[in-house]
């Protein structure tokens, strides 16, 4: 797992290939799927936020009605249909 801050730290992540599933805020995936071929797990910020990322993604997190057990589960659910 790697934690990363800021655009910077972003297109370093990126740059690397490395990685299965991206998890990151709606708002940051069209930068992410530009740059990537890999699932992208987006975090909802708002209802806004999340009736728009429900229409482009299948799996979207919203922080405050989610336990940890979802975001596992969605983090499985992605990574189980790159098999």
């Amino acid at each position: 797992m790697r934690i990363v801050d800021g655009q910077v730290e972003l297109q370093s992540a990126l740059s690397t290939g490395s990685y299965d599933v991206f998890i990151a805020p709606f708002r940051e995936g069209a930068t992410i799927e530009l740059a990537a071929r890999t699932s992208f797990l987006p975090i909802a910020a708002s209802l806004e936020e999340e009736v728009q990322a429900k229409r482009l993604y299948r799996h979207v997190m919203v922080p405050d009605k989610h336990e940890l057990k979802h975001y596992l589960k969605a983090i499985h659910q992605s990574l189980k249909k790159r098999v």
